[in-house]
C-alpha cells in the first residue's frame, strides 16, 4: 500500500469512527473543496466550485449539514473537531468507477498495462 493510500485510508476510517457529543455529528476541520455545478456546463468555471483552506464540515446522521470557513466561535459549540489541516478533503465525492470485467483483478500486479490486460482480463 502506497503512502498516500494509507494516507486516506486512515483519514477515511477517522472519519467513520469519531464524532463529537451533539447528536451523531462529525466535525472536521481541513482544507476542502467542492462544486457547485458541473464546470463543462459553466460560462466562468470559477463559478463552478469552492475552495476553503481553512475549512469546517458538519457531518450529522451520515449527512453533510454545513461546510464553512473556519471559524473559532462557531468550533466552540463542538467538544471534538478532527483536525485535518494540511490534507485536503472532497466533501460528498464518491469514485464509483469501475471495469465490470476487472472486478476480481482489483489490485491485482500489473505489469506493462496491455501485457496484463490481455493476460489477466476476458476480451470481450
Amino acid at each position: 500500500m502506497s503512502k498516500n493510500t494509507a494516507s486516506a485510508a486512515l483519514v477515511s476510517a477517522a472519519l467513520l469512527s469519531s464524532s463529537s457529543s451533539i447528536a451523531d455529528t462529525t466535525v472536521i476541520r481541513s482544507s476542502f473543496i467542492h462544486f457547485l455545478q458541473d464546470p463543462a456546463q459553466a460560462d466562468n468555471i470559477n463559478d463552478t466550485y469552492q475552495y476553503f483552506e481553512d475549512g469546517l464540515l458538519v457531518i450529522e446522521n451520515g449527512h453533510i449539514k454545513t461546510l464553512t470557513a473556519f471559524d473559532a466561535q462557531t468550533a466552540q459549540q463542538y467538544s471534538s473537531i478532527i483536525d485535518k489541516r494540511g490534507k485536503l478533503i472532497i466533501p460528498g465525492f464518491i469514485d464509483t468507477h469501475t471495469h465490470y470485467a476487472q472486478t476480481q483483478m482489483i489490485a491485482a500486479y500489473g505489469e506493462q498495462l496491455l501485457t496484463w490486460l490481455n493476460a489477466n482480463t476476458q476480451t470481450t
